[in-house]
């Protein structure tokens, strides 16, 4: 599998969209049944960078919140353990160009 996405130099960037970009095109892929098994408890998170996720399974119950720091990890962690299921039976390639542009915001 390979995801793709990009940061660009004239544009307004949102944090994390290199990811996104990729995750949104992986959302799109997928069919519900198998959307709502790859994500499992990582939904109501990752619905926080691809609304779409929320939009195509409904609802989320959301996690507690937390201080900004922890928020932050537990967004990490679970971006992390997602990618890690979702390249674990054929592998994962993400390519994420041009990450120099605004180096503040991606």
């Amino acid at each position: 599998m390979v995801l793709g996405g990009g940061c660009y130099e004239f544009e307004a960037v949102a944090p994390y969209l290199p990811f996104v970009e990729g995750l949104r095109e992986w959302v799109a892929a997928q069919g519900e049944a198998a959307l709502r098994e790859q994500l499992g408890a990582a939904a109501p998170e990752l619905a926080r960078l691809i609304p779409e996720i929320e939009a195509r399974l409904g609802p989320l119950p959301s996690n507690p919140s937390l201080p900004l720091d922890e928020e932050r990890l537990r967004l990490f962690d679970n971006l992390a353990r997602f990618l890690q299921s979702l390249g674990s039976a054929h592998g994962l390639l993400i390519f994420l160009d041009d990450l120099h542009w605004p180096t503040r915001a991606c």
